[in-house]
Formats: structure tokens, C-alpha cells, sequence
């Protein structure tokens, strides 16, 4: 039960932080000029939030049997999914800034 409780801890942890991450790209997208330019700052941290809430899901599905490699093999791939889209809007962001600010 332990693991479990820590899994699930984690994940809801992964969240929260994904959750100050579209908290700072909103403030990004505020600096854009254009439509395009915040859309596109908006929809990666969308993505990432969309992302980071599958971690929170999966982790509570598999976690009773994480034991399992394939419940493992899901875990990893979620938490896979939730950098990459994190590094989709670190890059996003920067390249919007970039464009808006110079």
C-alpha cells in the first residue's frame, strides 16, 4: 500500500508543478503580440496539463499492480509523455519570446 500511496503522490506532485508551468506560459503568451504566438504558448501547456492528468490517471489505475512489467511499461510511458510535452513548451515559450520581446 505504501508504494501505491507513493506513486500516486508523485504523479499528483508531477501535476501541481505542470500546473505553475501553464501558470508562467499564460504569462508568456501575455507578452505575445500575436494570436498565433499565444495559441501556440496556450496549447503546449494545454498539452502538458492534458499530459500531466493521464500520469495522475494511470498512475491510480496501475499502481495496485505495479509489479506487473507492463503496468510499468505504462507508468514510464506516461511519465514520457508528460516530459516531452514539458519540454514542447519550455522550447514553445522560449522560441514565442524570442519572436514577441526582440
Amino acid at each position: 500500500m505504501f508504494l501505491q500511496d507513493t506513486l500516486i503522490a508523485l504523479a499528483k506532485a508531477v501535476a501541481s508543478a505542470t500546473a505553475t508551468l501553464v501558470l508562467k506560459a499564460k504569462e508568456v503568451s501575455n507578452k505575445c503580440d500575436s494570436q498565433a504566438d499565444k495559441n501556440a504558448v496556450i496549447g503546449s501547456a494545454t498539452q502538458c496539463a492534458l499530459a500531466a492528468s493521464q500520469l495522475v490517471a494511470c498512475t491510480k489505475v496501475v499502481a495496485p499492480t505495479f509489479s506487473n512489467p507492463e503496468c510499468q511499461e505504462q507508468l514510464v510511458e506516461a511519465a514520457k509523455q508528460v516530459a516531452k510535452s514539458v519540454e514542447n513548451v519550455a522550447e514553445t515559450g522560449q522560441v514565442r519570446l524570442l519572436i514577441c520581446c526582440y
